[in-house]
């Protein structure tokens, strides 16, 4: 059934082009996402992943917007597909091959894509939703552990029994548990959104352009606290790190939340989000052990 969809949708015609190579880099993403964790079928499910690579790059490399509309609950519409939903899903299997093989150019290739979709997206809760998976991956890469926290833009587009999302969290803590929650994402709490926040399996989380703009313009090696400081004043030094780390706690808050964190278990999630100690130990004069020691207290 698979392989017929797929032929069918090579029969289109050329102006149609763009909106089937959207469904069949979607479908190839679904099976991905079915294998990748099935005993030896890796290179099965990797074989999925390269079809939607080629897919997502044919519509990136043409540079024209299209739309993809589907009828939602109530007969409303919503978008399923355009060129910066693409890019995102692009820069999601360079996201995965890099954490594969830590090459950088495709990190690179990932953060370049999304940033261009969130420019050409003129949704603002689409947009939102971008700027949330990239503010996230930019403060794990920097500050916490990228093995332990990961996030994708999600293939469940559609809202039927209200469990579309945006975003998939994965979270594995310091025993090897694994976390995972869906996640939609939205600038307002609508009633709507409200009703699907008490009543949905896929959890609401509410955040704004502006506290997302502030993670995503940081330059991270800004943080820096000056030794001299820290020694003279060591109070104001601390307060100026402590204020350039709020965007990272309001975020981590919500998560926390999403994810349905204990507060015994929060502070593990914390250490692997923005809170490890190799990485805090660039920017604080303080030994890694007064780190680990002391980091619980700071924001907690």
């Amino acid at each position: 059934g698979i392989k017929n969809f797929l032929a069918n949708l090579e029969k289109l015609p050329p102006q149609e082009t763009q909106s089937a190579e959207f469904l069949k880099g979607m479908l190839n993403l679904e099976i991905y996402g079915h294998l990748a964790d099935v005993p030896n079928r890796k290179k099965e499910a990797n074989q999925f992943l390269d079809q939607a690579l080629q897919c997502f790059s044919k519509i990136v490399e043409k540079k024209e917007n299209f739309e993809i509309r589907c009828k939602v609950e109530n007969g409303k519409e919503a978008v399923f597909g355009n060129l910066a939903l693409s890019q995102a899903y692009l820069g999601d299997i360079y996201y995965r091959k890099y954490l594969e093989d830590n090459d950088l150019t495709k990190r690179s290739q990932e953060e370049g894509l999304y940033k261009e979709a969130i420019q050409i997206e003129n949704d603002t809760n689409r947009r939102c939703e971008l700027k949330t998976i990239l503010a996230i991956r930019k403060i794990v890469e920097n500050l916490g552990n990228e093995n332990s926290v990961k996030c994708w833009k999600t293939t469940r587009r559609e809202d039927f029994r209200q469990k579309a999302a945006d975003l998939l969290l994965e979270y594995l803590d310091k025993q090897g548990e694994p976390y995972s929650k869906y996640i939609d994402i939205t600038c307002r709490l609508t009633t709507e959104k409200s009703q699907k926040k008490d009543y949905s399996p896929t959890s609401v989380m509410v955040i704004t352009e502006d506290n997302l703009d502030d993670i995503i313009n940081l330059d991270f090696n800004s943080l820096s606290i000056d030794k001299e400081e820290m020694a003279t004043r060591p109070r104001i030094a601390a307060k100026k790190f402590r204020d350039t780390f709020i965007p990272f706690e309001v975020l981590f808050s919500k998560l926390a939340d999403s994810l349905g964190l204990r507060k015994i278990e929060r502070p593990d999630f914390a250490a692997n989000f923005f809170m490890n100690e190799d990485k805090l130990s660039k920017f604080l004069p303080l030994d890694k052990k007064t780190i680990i020691e002391t980091r619980s207290h700071w924001w907690l």
